[in-house]
């Protein structure tokens, strides 16, 4: 009996076994778990913390997300960041309101921890982004997995790894597509609107504007199209149904995008840009010689950020503007597809890609210079290799047609080893003709060419033989050929390899978390740099430091102009972050360089005669109370009539109060906030408001919250069927 029931028991077990296996076979085999295998893979040194991402994403965009997070751990609305460039309205960027921004600031304070998740985050999120998009295009889940390993390790990710808004943009840009296309097929399902309008929103608050406009115009072309079929197919009254659920869209989009789109256009007048024709034709272009990154990625990039030598050859030392990679295999792929026939989305994605293509060229063909010149939004971005985004996508999306049906019946089974076979040729010619160079970039490319070689060798013995389904061995190519090419070029434009995250992770435990200082108590000018690892620029913001440094796009023009007089720059900046005076002259006076000094105040008051320098009060001082993001509350003690300036710059949104009451604010030497000061004992506070900011924030928040929670509803136990029958 004890025997028998053993055995009962054993074949339970092997049961569960067989039924746990089972489960897992299909995890594994999932394509959403392929892509975060080829994340982590392709990725691998930055998602095991080895190394950490490095130039502008550590310069510029962390400093941005810890200020947002301290704000919202201290209970402080991010209207105004005071330690960049003395002052900016960091409201007004929009990536303050994107999610994961504040769902990790809600975490805690934004670290080098959070950035390297929310990175690999999207890059994730790209590569089931194109997937997703695959399916629209009818491509098998093999196919589609192929193209989204692809593009999840492309030359844009890898090149443009610092520019998180770039990132962002790329990241959600495919699932733009494929939901407006399932938006025109069914204009009237109501989850083909709240996807679409939740996608918007990641973009519009997310996104390098660039890609905002480049897609919107893609978008625009398949509108138009859809349009005409619409006609077609049901006459006009298809029509109407189909432009009225358009306009109804467009209307939510832009109502949860207030955030974003009021503050941009109300700072378009105070940011300084330098957008003139020469610097937008001219900024980052992408070069000729780059385009030899389709086939080999490792040639533009350079030893030990070896900028002379990628300069020697490329014209240019911004190597992370240059690869254009999306696959060897697929390229192929792309080479066959581009003969055959297309529907019309299909040629919507070749001819805008190719056409993009051409404006990334601006210093050779003068595509990017009509664009600027009558095309709308085109002269509001710089750089123009951003368009080679475009160009990838529509690669990926008519490779595609080739690859699919190639794994579905190997059709040009015979075609594919002749390209194949000439590519393998190319590149072994290629190899031994580089290696007698001494350069650098030759030698990348000789070694690159070797790989290939390799690859393409691989491909072609697999390719002839029939016991290995393709479906597992072109993935498993694939996913190789990708991961070496994004680790080659990863030292070079993703991570930073003499460094690492757990070194510049001690750079935290610096950080004043908790509360406030009142004031650092030196002059302004002074706090440049904390001598961290791997942090050195905007570090003031993690410190918060009153500084005037500031590494970004985003300035004040009035601080710029402010700038440009460097003795008054020098002389104002020597000071705390306020100071009394009776030094006051007339802007107008600010030419007059004699009458210079440290305590001078240029300002145009309604009365002068009552600040007299001669008056200068020994016994003036400031206590200083609150000297947080968005106030300033001090006590102010004078024998004589003193003029208060706050060296943060002006902006409409700032207040002042003396003992409570309002009084008006000026502007002092150029950029700074003056407030008249009467003789006695006074406190002083300027307090940063902006009633329509709060209003706005509050409707985008409760509109994307409606839109979440309606289609979790709408999609109900269809959504988590799928998720079952996808994961289990």
């Amino acid at each position: 009996m004890l025997i028998l029931t053993w055995k009962i028991t054993l074949m339970k077990i092997g049961s569960i076994k067989t039924v746990l296996w089972s489960k897992a076979s299909k995890v594994i085999a999932s394509p959403y778990f392929i892509l975060l295998a080829a994340t982590i893979l392709c990725y691998f040194d930055v998602a095991t913390f080895q190394h950490p991402l490095k130039w502008d994403i550590i310069d510029l965009d962390l400093p941005l997300r810890y200020f947002v997070s301290d704000c919202i751990q201290n209970g402080i609305f991010p209207y105004w960041n005071p330690y960049q460039s003395c002052g900016y309205p960091n409201y007004a960027i929009p990536i303050t309101w994107y999610p994961t921004v504040w769902i990790f600031s809600l975490m805690g304070h934004y670290g080098i921890i959070a950035l390297t998740v929310d990175f690999l985050l999207h890059i994730y999120i790209a590569g089931i982004g194109m997937f997703l998009l695959a399916r629209r295009f009818g491509y098998s889940d093999t196919t589609g997995c192929i193209l989204g390993i692809c593009y999840l390790a492309c030359g844009f990710f890898v090149g443009n790894a610092q520019h998180f808004g770039w990132v962002i943009g790329a990241a959600w840009i495919p699932f733009l597509f494929a939901y407006f296309m399932d938006f025109s097929k069914n204009p009237k399902d109501i989850n083909n609107h709240l996807k679409l309008i939740l996608v918007s929103y990641f973009i519009a608050t997310g996104a390098y504007p660039a890609i905002i406009f480049l897609s919107g115009y893609i978008v625009l072309f398949m509108a138009i199209y859809y349009c005409l079929k619409h006609i077609q197919e049901q006459g006009y009254k298809g029509f109407l149904t189909y432009s009225s659920m358009l306009l109804i869209l467009s209307l939510f989009i832009c109502i949860i995008s207030l955030i974003a789109i009021v503050p941009t256009l109300q700072s378009l007048d105070v940011v300084n840009r330098d957008m003139s024709l020469d610097y937008l034709l001219h900024h980052l272009p992408q070069p000729v010689r780059g385009m030899i990154s389709l086939m080999l990625p490792y040639a533009v990039i350079g030893d030990n950020d070896d900028w002379t030598t990628i300069y020697d050859f490329f014209g240019t030392d911004a190597n992370s503007m240059m690869n254009v990679y999306f696959g060897l295999f697929t390229l192929f792929f792309f080479a066959i597809a581009v003969f055959k026939k297309k529907n019309a989305i299909h040629r919507i994605f070749l001819y805008t890609g190719f056409v993009y293509l051409l404006a990334c060229f601006p210093h050779k063909l003068p595509i990017r210079e009509f664009m600027i010149r009558y095309i709308p939004t085109m002269d509001l971005f710089r750089i123009p290799s951003v368009y080679r985004l475009f160009f990838i996508i529509a690669c990926l999306a008519i490779a595609g047609i080739a690859l699919d049906g190639f794994i579905k019946t190997k059709n040009n089974k015979r075609l594919i080893n002749i390209i194949a076979t000439v590519a393998l040729v190319s590149m072994f010619t290629l190899s031994m003709f580089s290696f007698h160079k001494t350069s650098i970039t030759w030698q990348h490319i000789a070694i690159q060419s070797i790989i290939q070689c390799c690859l393409i060798g691989v491909f072609i013995l697999f390719n002839n033989q029939e016991k290995i389904p393709i479906k597992y061995w072109l993935v498993g190519l694939v996913l190789i050929d990708l991961s070496v090419a994004t680790q080659m070029n990863g030292g070079g434009t993703i991570f930073h390899k003499p460094n690492t995250t757990t070194k510049v992770l001690q750079n935290e435990t610096s950080f004043p978390k908790t509360q406030y200082p009142a004031t650092n108590e030196k002059p302004i000018i002074a706090t440049k740099g904390h001598g961290f690892s791997h942090y050195w620029r905007n570090t003031n913001t993690f410190m918060k430091d009153f500084s005037a440094e500031n590494y970004s796009p985003y300035y004040l023009k009035s601080f710029t102009d402010f700038e440009k007089n460097d003795l008054l720059y020098k002389e104002t900046l020597d000071n705390n972050i306020a100071f009394l005076s009776t030094n006051v002259f007339a802007t107008k006076s600010v030419k007059d360089t004699a009458l210079y000094s440290n305590d001078i105040v240029f300002a145009d008051l309604p009365n002068f005669e009552k600040y007299s320098p001669a008056e200068n009060d020994s016994t003036r001082a400031i206590e200083y109370l609150i000297a947080q993001p968005d106030q300033f509350e001090m006590k102010t003690s004078a024998n004589y009539p003193q003029i208060l300036t706050l060296l943060q710059n002006h902006h409409k949104g700032w207040h002042a109060y003396i003992d409570g009451n309002e009084v008006p604010v000026y502007i002092a030497n150029i950029s700074f906030m003056a407030v008249e000061v009467p003789s006695g004992n006074h406190y002083v506070h300027f307090v940063f408001k902006n009633n329509l900011i709060v209003t706005l924030s509050i409707i985008s928040l409760v509109s994307f919250l409606i839109c979440v929670l309606l289609l979790l509803f709408n999609t109900g136990k269809k959504t988590i069927l799928s998720i079952k029958n996808t994961f289990i």
